[in-house]
């Protein structure tokens, strides 16, 4: 038949149900049309049932393997009109507790007013033999239940948002949600605040919500107050918080004054005389400044002669621990809680594993963590020793009942560890860096690794930074690089630029400048040392190469680079299934990576036959299967699989490309760094420091010299409302 791109409307009765998704209402569909053709229909239809008359609009499209399909962006339904409709719509299973037999004795009993039944008077469903008052009841709840998430559904994707809110909002208000919702349409918010706010805004306005409203203004605070949190804060002066939401609303300010001290009132911001935080990170912000004082007061259980095992493994391994490094194995010892600090080719490393040797010689119970599964892969190799993240660490689960983060070890069940190595400390933000406080035993030794010039972390506060800045804790800083670090131009160039000089590359060893003025001729360069040039002159596998660049936007930025790198690593083939999500198409072989926390996602590892849930932000996999079938992609990071319904496709980035946050805690084989104009805020020192550090063989600079210079002078990265340091000094 002959394929039309414009939309068209059809009319029909459903008659198969080829497939549904409760979750998040997608569905395929037989339809009958009123002209006498069976068509294919796919869309967001919830709760898809035979004998539902249907008026849908879209257009037409051609699946591969499934032939023509009406692809539906608005639906119009009716439940069944006639008993024959009636009787397959609830003979299809649709409604829990309805099978054939039931459902061919309530049509015989009420005819046509079945449905009516069902959804006025349900009690009079106990009239019919086998129903009890008891299963009447659940029944009619049921079908109230699907009517009004159905409702929900349809809504909310009539005005562009994910179906799967619908759940939420059915789990917190039941049936009256979407009577909740027309009269605060804000209120699918909850959590996105800083992400969705204009598209709710928009929605709001074109239902009359008054621009001056309290819910308006409230979801306005919150909007910047979490868009803020997601910059790294912890806090916002007030000054702060009520212009910019006043401009973001074009309200004047003292609307906003009123709302922001009614919030204050309520419990919903706290109010301190530096700045108004959201509760939670000002509890944050006290327990840790509190859990760090109480174990640096804390002696830490003796332990045996540390000196002659460290001499022994120094004889038996050639090894010879520099003074800087004895002492700081000896802090490790000697404090509940340590700092060990300092830049590429210190010995960081080395102090850390023979510290834990040390500590497992003397059969204490140690374990070694990291933010991301990343850095504890990298960790693990550099140490010799089993590494996992925080988050798996205390064995983190989201419960949607009460919609909250949760974790198995806390201050009523905490680890049995004597000794807990973090690694990458700079990544910790304060929320994390709390809930591994809270699970740490009372007589525990906490040591705390990282580099503080690296970036901070992505979440709120400026952990590692601001425990050094106080001097109230025992600190080693390692500085002087060791002789083998020292021949790696990359390690001295990453030194140099911390120092705020600009490394004079030489294009030797394995640190290399590639001059490049024009975008295209970027993008052309960076597809070749992926596609050939590294591949086939210095043996680095595509996989093994990292392109790296400070920004998302723009022609040399993540987005428009990891399009540029499938079309040339993993071009599209029809042998190939794919999948399009808004502007990405996710392909069988591409890297992709995780962009959110996700509690709930489950994985199994099949070598080592074990499952459980989460998959983290900044997890890096390989797209194994695309199933049009099951609606599903398949996604393998390391040995853990995960399959993700198509809606979920948000949470996933392609990863050929990735921003210096996304590439902190990891190292690769070969980076490509891209140094390009970009927006000022994230051209600056740190960024480009974090960079060169991430490349452990070989570091390619493509790009201009004259943005190189650019970052090394800008030393500042932004000052980040946090009140850590305050605290502690405080409590000291």
């Amino acid at each position: 038949m002959q394929l039309m791109e414009q939309h068209e409307q059809l009319q029909g009765e459903i008659v198969a149900v080829l497939f549904k998704n409760e979750e998040n209402g997608y569905a395929v569909v037989k339809l009958h049309t009123t002209e006498g053709a069976d068509v294919t229909v796919v869309g967001t239809i919830p709760y898809a049932a035979l004998g539902e008359q249907l008026e849908v609009t879209g257009t037409w499209a051609h699946h591969r393997k499934h032939g023509a399909q009406f692809k539906t962006s608005v639906v119009t339904r009716a439940l069944p009109a006639t008993e024959s409709a009636m009787l397959a719509y609830l003979s299809s299973g649709v409604l829990k507790g309805i099978g054939a037999a039931t459902a061919e004795a309530i049509v015989r009993r009420f005819g046509a007013r079945s449905l009516e039944i069902l959804d006025q008077e349900p009690e009079l469903l106990a009239e019919v033999k086998g129903i009890s008052k008891k299963k009447a009841s659940e029944m009619g709840q049921e079908f109230a239940k699907q009517n009004t998430v159905r409702h929900l559904m349809e809504f909310l994707d009539a005005n562009g948002f994910m179906p799967h809110i619908a759940m939420r909002l059915y789990q917190v208000y039941g049936d009256i949600a979407l009577d909740k919702l027309r009269t605060n349409p804000y209120l699918v918010l909850e959590g996105q605040y800083d992400r969705q706010f204009p598209q709710a805004d928009a929605m709001a306005l074109s239902m009359e919500i008054d621009r001056a409203a309290s819910i308006r203004i409230d979801a306005g605070l919150l909007c910047q107050m979490y868009f803020n949190v997601n910059q790294g804060h912890c806090y916002l002066p007030r000054d702060a918080l009520v212009s910019t939401t006043a401009q973001l609303l074009n309200l004047d300010i003292e609307p906003v004054e009123i709302a922001l001290d009614n919030m204050i009132d309520g419990g919903r911001f706290i109010a301190e005389p530096h700045g108004v935080y959201l509760p939670q990170l000002f509890a944050a912000e006290i327990d840790v400044a509190q859990r760090l004082m109480t174990l640096h007061e804390s002696p830490p259980p003796p332990v045996g002669a540390w000196e002659t095992l460290v001499e022994e493994m120094e004889g038996e391994s050639g090894l010879a621990l520099a003074d800087c490094q004895r002492e700081a194995v000896r802090a490790c010892v000697e404090n509940a809680l340590f700092v060990l600090t300092g830049g590429p080719g210190t010995g960081k490393t080395t102090t850390i594993r023979v510290a834990v040797d040390v500590f497992k010689a003397l059969n204490l119970d140690v374990v070694l963590a990291a933010p991301t599964g990343r850095a504890a892969k990298r960790m693990s190799e550099l140490t010799g020793h089993e590494a996992t993240t925080i988050h798996r660490l205390l064995e983190i689960w989201f419960d949607s009942a009460d919609e909250a983060i949760h974790y198995r070890y806390d201050e009523d069940n905490p680890l049995s560890a004597d000794v807990i190595v973090v690694d990458e400390m700079s990544m910790v933000d304060i929320q994390l860096m709390q809930a591994l406080l809270t699970a740490i035993k009372p007589d525990a030794r906490l040591i705390l690794v990282g580099d503080a010039d690296q970036l901070p972390s992505v979440g709120p506060g400026n952990v590692l930074r601001e425990i050094l800045d106080s001097e109230i804790f025992a600190v080693t800083q390692l500085t002087e690089i060791f002789r083998q670090a020292a021949e790696s131009r990359i390690i001295v160039a990453a030194h140099e630029i911390n120092g705020g000089d600009t490394p004079n590359i030489q294009n030797d060893g394995d640190l290399y400048l590639l001059k490049r003025g024009h975008e295209d001729a970027v993008i052309d360069t960076l597809n070749e040392l992926c596609a050939t040039r590294l591949p086939e002159n210095m043996g680095f596998a595509p996989e093994q190469i990292q392109v790296i660049s400070p920004t998302r936007r723009g022609v040399c930025g993540t987005i428009h680079l990891n399009k540029m790198l499938q079309q040339t690593l993993n071009p599209f083939d029809a042998q190939k299934a794919e999948r399009r999500f808004g502007d990405t198409i996710y392909r069988l072989g591409d890297r992709v990576m995780q962009v959110r926390n996700n509690y709930d996602l489950e994985w199994v590892d099949g070598i080592n036959e074990v499952s459980g849930r989460g998959v983290f932000n900044g997890d890096i996999g390989l797209v194994t299967a695309v199933s049009p079938g099951t609606d599903s992609l398949t996604v393998v990071f390391a040995d853990r699989e995960v399959e993700y319904p198509f809606d979920l496709l948000y949470e996933l980035e392609l990863a050929y490309a990735m921003t210096v946050h996304k590439a902190q805690g990891s190292e690769f084989p070969a980076v490509l760094f891209v140094a390009m104009p970009a927006p000022p805020m994230l051209l600056n020192r740190k960024v480009l420091y974090t960079a060169m550090t991430r490349a452990r063989e070989l570091m390619i600079v493509v790009g201009r010299v004259e943005v190189l210079e650019a970052m090394v002078k800008k030393k500042q990265s932004g000052k980040r409302f946090t009140s850590l340091r305050t605290r502690l000094e405080e409590l000291s």
